[in-house]
C-alpha cells in the first residue's frame, strides 16, 4: 500500500473516533470540560501508536437522579486527591478548584453520573490512579450497560500502570457491554499493537468487521494493510 493511502487510512480512522466523540454526547452536559495529563503520541499504523486520553462521551443516555437506588458503596467524597510529585503548581491551583466543585454536585446527587466520570478524569489528571479506579468502578457497577467506564479502565491500567493484564481485561468488558461501538474495538487494536500483540491486533479488527459495526470498511482496509506487513 502507498504511503498516501496509508496517510489516507489513518485519517479515515481518526474520523471514526472523532466521529464517535462528537455525536454520543451525554444527555446532561457535563460541568466544565475534563483536562488530561496523558501523553498524545501519532495514531497510525506505522507507529502502532495512539493518542491516550480518557473518553468522555457517552453513547446512552445516562440518568442524573439520585433517585434510583445506588449500588454501592460510593468513593469517598472527603478523600485528598494525591497529586503526582511532578505535577506543576500553577495547574494545581485550578485542578484543586474543579475538584471542590465536582464534590459539591455529588454531594447534593449522589447519582449524577456524568458528574462521577468529570471527577474520575480530574483525579486521573492529578495522578490518584487507584482513587480513579475506585470511581470508575462504581459508575460501572451502577451503569451495567455502558461501556465507558471500563474502556477508561482500560486506559489507567495499560498507559498509567502498565498492567496489561487488567487493562485488557477492561477493554473487552467495554466490549462485551457495548459491541457495537467501532471505538471500543479501534482503542483495543490500538492497545494490542502498543504491546507488540499484532495477531490480537488483527483479530479485534477481524470481529468488528464480522459484526459490520459503523465504518467497518474502514477497519477492513487498516486490517488489509496490516496484513501486507505481515
Amino acid at each position: 500500500m502507498s504511503n498516501n493511502k496509508i496517510v489516507i487510512l489513518v485519517l479515515a480512522i481518526l474520523g471514526i473516533i472523532v466521529g464517535y466523540l462528537i455525536i454520543n454526547k451525554p444527555a446532561t452536559p457535563t460541568t466544565v470540560p475534563p483536562v488530561t495529563n496523558f501523553d498524545e503520541r501519532e495514531f497510525s499504523p506505522e507507529t502502532a501508536s495512539t493518542s491516550i486520553s480518557l473518553a468522555t462521551t457517552s453513547p446512552l443516555e445516562i440518568a442524573t437522579s439520585s433517585k434510583s437506588k445506588i449500588q454501592g458503596p460510593a468513593p469517598d467524597l472527603d478523600h485528598t486527591v494525591i497529586f503526582s510529585a511532578d505535577f506543576p503548581n500553577e495547574r494545581k491551583v485550578f485542578l484543586t478548584g474543579e475538584l471542590t466543585k465536582s464534590k459539591a454536585i455529588l454531594r447534593g446527587d449522589i447519582g449524577n453520573w456524568n458528574a462521577w466520570i468529570d471527577l474520575a478524569n480530574q483525579v486521573s489528571t492529578a495522578g490518584d490512579n487507584q482513587y480513579t479506579i475506585e470511581i470508575f468502578n462504581f459508575v460501572a457497577k451502577n451503569l451495567p450497560a455502558w461501556g465507558l467506564p471500563y474502556s477508561n479502565l482500560g486506559m489507567i491500567y495499560g498507559y498509567h500502570l502498565h498492567d496489561n493484564v487488567q487493562a485488557e481485561k477492561s477493554f473487552k468488558m467495554a466490549l462485551a457491554r457495548e459491541p457495537g461501538v467501532s471505538y471500543y474495538y479501534i482503542q483495543l487494536y490500538q492497545f494490542y499493537t502498543d504491546i507488540d500483540q499484532l495477531e490480537k491486533a488483527k483479530d479485534i479488527l477481524r470481529q468488528a468487521i464480522s459484526k459490520k459495526v459503523p465504518d467497518y470498511l474502514k477497519l477492513k482496509e487498516l486490517l488489509d494493510s496490516l496484513e501486507l506487513k505481515s
